[in-house]
């Protein structure tokens, strides 16, 4: 039999209301599509836009044919220019009320990976649904005012309550609680101890209706309890039936703990008579009729779910089918917000897509400042964890793990530091394990450290393989498991979030599944968020990965997330196996630093999420052309060569040599590209040849605020390519780059000129002072000659000392420069102390910091040319009258 269509009218309104009905109405089509519901779309000009046109806020005839349809979509109306009142009233209020909405019906759920102002509820702590009455109580507009503009003005407003309308909306609620994945308990919100008749008709009713509906639990909370519950135990709440005034109160205090009201979902209903749905700030939803009138939200049992899921992808079920469950399962994979697992079902490969054009979401967890400080000829500084702390915040990852507090003093002293860090995108975790065996978590020095770290999110680490708890930590295997649930429990308990590391864990599954399996279940069942698997050893295989992933996805109902390492040369493609086949956090460290052979690198790992496997939101909008620049950086703050041949970042990566692949790639680009340089910040290198490099100068200058006349563009391209084949590194050294540009342009410094330097170093052998470094500089200035000399802590410290004495004659702003770091490299080791070194120092005015290079087979040569560079920088661009 053929359906007859649904109707839907839309009401598109203003601001961002277009663009939210925009995107609902992909999902309506993509369900229909799937489902083989016929629809059609009725749109009404209705909102401020045709208020201040016409001056008509909802005609007669519009209101009849928003009765004619099946469902409304409801975007966001309003406009500063018209006043307050007049479209909640005439067109919002007049809807609601002539079309009998008599129920608001709010979800609220915590969903995984979305920051809230309440960061110690976990997913399974929230999940209720406010059952508000829509039509009575304060919102009728009942009342007026008395003696208007008097001294003895009077407001009145008029609360009406019928027990025809109290009735109606709690049977509702109790209908509701006994669907399935509902707790079946109806909290009544009310002021009964103020607002007496009122409050006494909606209990009165409540009590008569609990009668008809004996498994239902029901229970009674003042409504300014119910917000201090909200905060504190939102789990005590299922159903909550309240009236339109204390509704719209905890509604939005729902939304606080959920993530804001761009996730609030919700809409107005009449069960009787049809669905009309108001699309929020970050939804849309899709009406229906006939009691199915909940928003997505379906089963929650996850053994129930599984086989739906299941079945949504391969034959379709026998009979009638509500399309809410299909949506909210391709929405559980897919959305741009982390959920992966909202209502107990497990993400669907690819379900994101069925919805949008946007792949699924995943999340990046970086770890370069823990695990990669336990890379062999690394050492960072608390300075150096800092800096790139700040850098990978620029970048966007979500969660930088900052180290481990109290298993030393500079881990500790960096957390006492960067929680006081402002951090635009990232948030800093702290890393630990487990209570020790036999250990009470409240008594565990590890936790302790943990908690006065002071970081929101925790990650925890524990065993999973059975060899390491009996050998390694010589207990028994129930003693394992109550380890990670007793240290998670306790943080949780604390107030923090918490990621569970199953340390071991592919190991661990392939000797005793049983074991490793139950430790995951601890670490959900006491709250952890995520559920990392790692491959400590990193010796699997990515068939293996693909394999034990899909098994575990299908057990666990939190979001899983992947660590590994590089052991067997797999640690990338093990990583982006483990995201296809359903994992959803993925951690590592930039350049793949690590203990052994490295850790899995963030740098191809995310352009291959973003570029090859389409999960566009990896990092923010823009900062994927950061990828080169950040692998460089850290590099040079660890201290450590940049890996030339690094996929994507790597200086040669996207270089052709002479012959076939240069006239090649002069003529098509991606014949013999994989992907275009420029989209990771890298740029098209040819070998003994002139071609390409212009492009990326005409960037660079524009990035900097050049104009740089086009004749100048090829000497630029040449003394780049020059300078960095004998060493220099402008991708970190952008402040001696932009002195190149100009000088390639013409111009010279006007602030100083050098006619000499020298620096000597004496050392008495017979006494036990240390040895002594003295500089002496010439220098012009204006027209005038200084001759300066300055000792040093060493000959670099005793040149910056002599060139800021010769300088600050003429520029006393010289005395807000400090020359923050001086960091050197040895770029050849083959020849011995001849070999040619990189020096590269960063100075600061307090507004601004910035880094120049410098080059030379003499280390002073070399340190002399990034130090006179630096205060060229800060000459040419001063700190300004006003900075703090």
């Amino acid at each position: 039999m053929t359906r007859a269509p649904r109707t839907i009218g839309v009401i598109r309104g203003d601001g961002t209301g277009p663009e939210v009905v925009g995107e609902a109405l992909k999902v309506l089509h993509a369900v229909a599509d799937l489902e083989g519901i016929p629809y059609r779309l009725v749109e009404f000009d209705l909102g401020a836009d045709r208020y201040l046109r016409t001056g008509e806020v909802l005609p007669d005839e519009d209101l009849e044919g928003l009765r004619s349809v099946d469902a409304i979509l409801l975007g966001a109306v309003g406009d500063p220019r018209v006043r307050p009142g007049i479209l909640e009233r005439d067109l919002l209020l007049r809807i609601r009320f002539e079309l009998d909405q008599y129920v608001n019906l709010r979800p609220v759920i915590r969903y995984p990976g979305v920051r809230t102002l309440v960061p110690g509820h976990a997913e399974g702590d929230v999940d209720l649904v406010v059952v508000r009455e829509n039509t009575e109580g304060l919102y009728t507009g009942a009342g007026g005012i008395h003696r208007r503009g008097t001294p003895h003005e009077v407001a009145v407003q008029e609360s009406i309550n019928t027990r025809h309308g109290v009735e109606r909306i709690v049977r509702y609620a109790f209908e509701l609680a006994e669907r399935p994945g509902r707790r079946r308990k109806v909290t009544l919100v009310h002021k009964t101890n103020v607002l007496t008749f009122a409050g006494d008709l909606y209990q009165r009713v409540v009590d008569e209706v609990a009668a008809e509906h004996p498994s239902v639990e029901t229970d009674y909370v003042h409504v300014d309890a119910a917000c201090v519950y909200f905060l504190e135990s939102p789990s005590r709440f299922d159903v909550i039936v309240t009236d339109n005034m204390f509704g719209d109160i905890i509604t939005d205090l729902g939304a606080v703990i959920q993530g804001g009201m761009g996730i609030a979902a919700g809409g107005n209903i009449n069960p009787n008579g049809g669905q009309h749905v108001r699309a929020h700030r970050g939804h849309g939803a899709l009406g229906n009729r006939a009691r199915h009138d909940q928003p997505a939200r379906g089963d929650r049992s996850p053994r129930d779910a599984a086989p739906r899921a299941r079945g949504a992808r391969g034959r379709r079920p026998r009979g009638p089918r509500d399309p809410r469950g299909l949506l909210q399962d391709d929405l559980d994979a897919g959305r741009r917000d982390g959920v992966h697992d909202l209502g107990g079902r497990r993400p669907r490969r690819g379900g994101g897509d069925r919805m949008s054009a946007s792949g699924p979401s995943v999340e990046l967890y970086d770890t370069t400042l823990r695990d990669g400080a336990q890379r062999a000829d690394i050492s960072y500084t608390i300075e150096d964890r800092l800096r790139i702390l700040h850098k990978l915040d620029q970048a966007g990852f979500p969660y930088v793990e900052g180290g481990w507090p109290g298993a030393n003093p500079r881990d500790t002293e960096f957390f006492k530091l960067a929680t006081k860090e402002t951090l635009r995108r990232a948030q800093l975790t702290a890393f630990g394990m487990t209570r020790r065996a036999g250990e009470r978590a409240d008594r565990s020095q590890v936790l302790r450290d943990l908690l006065d770290a002071g970081t929101e999110v925790v990650c925890l680490v524990g065993k999973a393989w059975d060899l390491h708890v009996t050998e390694a930590l010589r207990t028994d295997l129930d003693e394992g498991v109550a380890m990670v649930r007793d240290s998670i429990a306790f943080l949780r308990r604390e107030g923090r979030r918490v990621f569970f590391d199953a340390e071991h864990f592919f190991d661990g599954y392939r000797s005793d599944p049983g074991f490793a399996m139950a430790v995951l279940a601890a670490a959900e069942e006491a709250g952890a968020e995520r559920l990392v698997l790692c491959d400590t050893n990193g010796g699997m295989l990515p068939f293996e990965i693909d394999r034990i992933v899909r098994e575990v996805r299908e057990q666990a109902s939190v979001p899983l997330g992947i660590h590994v390492h590089n052991d067997a040369g797999c640690a990338v493609a093990n990583s982006l196996v483990a995201v296809e086949a359903g994992v959803y956090q993925v951690q590592g460290t930039i350049n793949g630093y690590g203990e052994r052979t490295g850790n899995a690198d963030l740098i191809p790992v995310t352009a291959d999420l973003v570029l090859k496997m389409g999960r566009t939101d990896a990092l923010p909008e823009g900062s994927l052309e950061h990828l080169t620049e950040l692998a460089h950086y850290v590099a040079e703050v660890a201290n450590l060569a940049p890996d030339s041949h690094q996929p994507y970042a790597g200086r040669y990566a996207f270089t052709h040599k002479a012959g076939l692949h240069t006239s090649g790639v002069a003529r098509l680009t991606r014949a013999y590209e994989h992907v275009p340089p420029e989209t990771v910040g890298n740029r098209r290198g040819v070998v003994a040849s002139d071609y390409g490099g212009g492009a990326t100068i005409r960037m660079k200058a524009a990035e900097l605020g050049l104009d740089l006349p086009e004749d100048a563009v090829p000497r630029a391209v040449q003394q780049v390519k020059d300078r960095e084949a004998v060493g220099y590194a402008f991708d970190v050294a952008e402040a001696s780059l932009e002195l190149l540009l100009r000088r390639a342009a013409g111009w010279n410094q006007p602030f100083f000129r050098i006619e000499s330097y020298r620096v000597h170093v004496e050392e008495r052998v017979d006494d036990d002072e240390p040895p002594l470094a003295e500089a002496t500089v010439k220098v012009r200035t204006n027209g005038t000659r200084h001759i300066e000399s300055a000792e040093g802590h060493g000959p670099v410290g005793a040149l910056d000392n002599a060139l800021r004495k010769a300088l600050a004659n003429d520029y006393p702003e010289l005395d807000r420069m400090t020359l923050e770091d001086y960091r050197v490299r040895v770029l050849d080791d083959t020849h011995g102390t001849g070999a040619v070194v990189r020096v590269l120092i960063d100075m600061s005015n307090g507004e601004r910091e910035w880094t120049t290079v410098g080059v030379s087979e003499n280390i002073i040569e070399a340190s002399w040319e990034a130090l006179v560079e630096g205060y060229t920088y800060g000459l040419l661009h001063p700190r300004s009258p006003d900075g703090v």
